[in-house]
């Protein structure tokens, strides 16, 4: 029996669930990725502080500073192009024109007055509850989703999900 739902893409914030699944699905590697920045910063003004050689002292004692401000405007650029990428796509016109999404044995299917995409659930690797609705996981950061608007409660969002995800386990036992 197929699942019917309708809602509008940009009702999951591509961001705030984005950034749950990568929380919930990624090592502690990739979540501390942003750590060596600051110690490639502030490494060659450390050595040069302990070992002074032939700098003024005025150059060794501003050089920490001037490492981290150039750091912090460096991260400052990096935020900005962040949420000016996920606004754009959050303003998209795939993403606000109500969506039809239908779910059946055969795999998922998302149809607007703009495109049609039908993946089978082999393709799948996973489904994940997140608070903003349901991402069904490509690979590791890449997702379809489905928004929390679509559902009339909690309780038809987790059984939509243990449906999925039984649909992905016999979808993978097939192949």
């Amino acid at each position: 029996m197929p699942l019917n739902f309708v809602a509008k893409p940009n009702d999951f914030d591509m961001y705030k669930g984005g950034k749950e699944i990568m929380r919930a699905r990624s090592s502690w590697l990739y979540r501390l990725r942003y750590i060596w920045f600051p110690l490639f910063a502030l490494g060659p003004p450390a050595v040069l502080y302990i070992w002074p050689n032939s700098l003024p002292m005025w150059m060794i004692r501003i050089s920490p500073i001037l490492a981290m401000m150039s750091l912090m405007l460096f991260m400052w650029v990096l935020l900005q192009k962040r949420i000016q990428l996920n606004q754009s796509i959050q303003n998209a016109k795939t993403f606000v024109t109500p969506t039809a999404y239908t779910l059946d044995e055969k795999g998922f299917t998302q149809e607007s007055a703009v495109e049609l995409h039908r993946v089978r659930w082999d393709a799948f690797m996973d489904a994940q509850n997140t608070s903003q609705g349901i991402a069904l996981l490509i690979a590791e950061a890449h997702f379809v989703t489905i928004p929390k608007t679509a559902f009339t409660s909690k309780e038809a969002q987790l059984d939509t999900l243990q449906t999925i995800q039984g649909w992905i386990k016999a979808a993978k036992a097939s192949a």
